[in-house]
């Protein structure tokens, strides 16, 4: 799942260093370099982080579920190896510090399936509120407005997925609204389809 960008001036900084340690010989060179490291740097700001092409898992885990069990199977594995049957976990709602995400908004895509501001993350450990770092390894959750949940939010006190909370989901993968995210194929889809959609929430 990508993070939000870096500032432009570390990319820049980077491209800098690689001028210095090129040769003065190949200044085209060393200005594609340079241009290539902003853009990826920069690719991601105003976009939810989607899943990339992962390789597929040779065996799926079996029931009972547990979510680190769903956490370990690739997202674009999740519609294949747990179908769209209703599954229940029990997860942690993280509260991330200083997040930096935004969402691109589609008027004919399913925007509370697509945009991380309307998803809560779940970890199968309890974790004190904090910064992003590689050890998490969330399970993003997302509810259809009109379904019995309800509309949840990223980092909501309160509501049905309320942060610092444990709590008891059920709910699918492969909902039909993820064909809307995109064409087959499509990171946007696969995440979508890779996102477990509730359809109830208990607090233990």
């Amino acid at each position: 799942m990508s993070r939000p960008k870096a500032p432009l001036s570390r990319a820049v900084g980077v491209g800098a260093y690689l001028a210095r340690m090129r040769s003065s010989s190949k200044p085209v060179l060393i200005l594609v370099a340079a241009s290539l490291l902003v853009a990826a740097c920069g690719s991601s700001a105003s976009r939810p982080p989607v899943a990339s092409p992962s390789p597929t898992v040779e065996q799926c885990p079996t029931p009972p579920f547990t979510l680190d069990m769903v956490v370990a199977v690739p997202t674009g594995d999740r519609p294949r190896c747990f179908g769209a049957e209703e599954i229940t976990l029990r997860g942690w709602v993280f509260e991330e510090r200083n997040p930096a995400y935004d969402c691109v908004t589609y008027g004919d895509r399913p925007m509370w399936l697509m945009c991380i501001l309307m998803r809560q993350p779940l970890l199968a450990f309890q974790q004190a509120p904090s910064e992003w770092h590689v050890g998490l390894r969330p399970l993003w959750v997302a509810a259809d407005p009109l379904g019995p949940v309800g509309p949840i939010q990223f980092g909501a006190a309160d509501g049905p997925v309320a942060v610092n909370t444990w709590i008891e989901v059920t709910g699918h993968f492969d909902d039909p609204a993820a064909a809307s995210c995109g064409p087959p194929g499509d990171p946007s889809r696969i995440d979508c389809a890779g996102t477990l959609v509730l359809t109830a929430v208990r607090t233990p």
